[in-house]
């Protein structure tokens, strides 16, 4: 574990930038500190090795932290600092508060070499509100994760909102039909990864940071390779002997693709 360098944002500094890029602004960042109900902030103890993924819905978040969680740096990466999961940690191993939730999660989903965490602007809100994004951000490391093929990702989105189904592990709550096929709603969503892609750089920017951009049809093509490229980035040693061992499928099937091809008929533009 290792002291961070001192801090160039506060972290009441970094709720008012992160508040810029909520939909509800402030009000959104006051509902996720309610959330939290923190009546006092302490500092944490992380590893020296601090990653966050940025990423859009839908572009490979699951799939790039399994791979990176073979190497044995991480034992999982994931959104840890989301309220809902760190509210199932406090109850379920009876801890204090959010803030000794937020601990377990880097003390048992990282090791004492690295600690990654993935996250959209909500969870950035809601380690910003912990502290821990401020103690560690001079020394983190910052990868966007994006998809080249944006209307692939958009109809991927839009099937989870009517299934409600997020990984391959998960049940769908119904069966989707070509019935179901909304060129609004698959336009929609390409307007808002768009949105969301050029929002992270921008805020990437305004921290004084750079990031690696990866995408995921590169790391399923070379997964290894990128898999190195990002200990490479971090000051960590690639094993010798890596295996990746990846839980999730594709999602993406025969509907997906009649969707995509009916889309791209009918908006030969975009």
């Amino acid at each position: 574990m290792a002291l961070s360098p001192k801090p160039r944002f506060s972290r009441q500094e970094l709720l008012a930038l992160l508040a810029e890029y909520l939909p509800r602004g402030h009000e959104g960042v006051r509902e996720i500190s309610e959330q939290l109900g923190l009546r006092e902030h302490r500092q944490f103890a992380a590893p020296d090795k601090t990653l966050i993924i940025l990423f859009a819905s839908r572009s490979g978040s699951n799939y790039l932290g399994q791979l990176l969680s073979s190497t044995g740096w991480f034992r999982e990466i994931n959104e840890s600092f989301r309220p809902s999961q760190l509210d199932k940690i406090r109850s379920r191993y009876a801890l204090a508060d959010m803030h000794d939730a937020a601990q377990w999660m880097i003390d048992h989903r990282g090791t004492s070499g690295a600690f990654g965490f993935k996250a959209g602007f909500n969870v950035l809100v809601s380690a910003a509100e912990l502290g821990f994004l401020h103690e560690v951000l001079e020394r983190a490391h910052i990868v966007l994760l994006r998809r080249r093929d944006r209307l692939a990702q958009a109809v991927s989105i839009l099937k989870m909102n009517l299934t409600g189904r997020t990984h391959s592990g998960q049940p769908q709550d119904r069966i989707l039909t070509d019935d179901d096929y909304d060129a609004a709603a698959i336009a929609f969503q390409m307007a808002k990864i768009d949105e969301v892609s050029n929002q992270f750089a921008d805020l990437v920017q305004r921290l004084g940071k750079t990031a690696t951009i990866l995408h995921y049809e590169d790391i399923c093509a070379q997964p290894e390779q990128h898999v190195a490229t990002v200990c490479e980035l971090m000051g960590l040693t690639m094993p010798v002997d890596y295996q990746p061992k990846v839980r999730v499928q594709v999602l993406r099937d025969d509907l997906s693709e009649r969707w995509i091809e009916r889309f791209r008929s009918e908006n030969p533009g975009l």
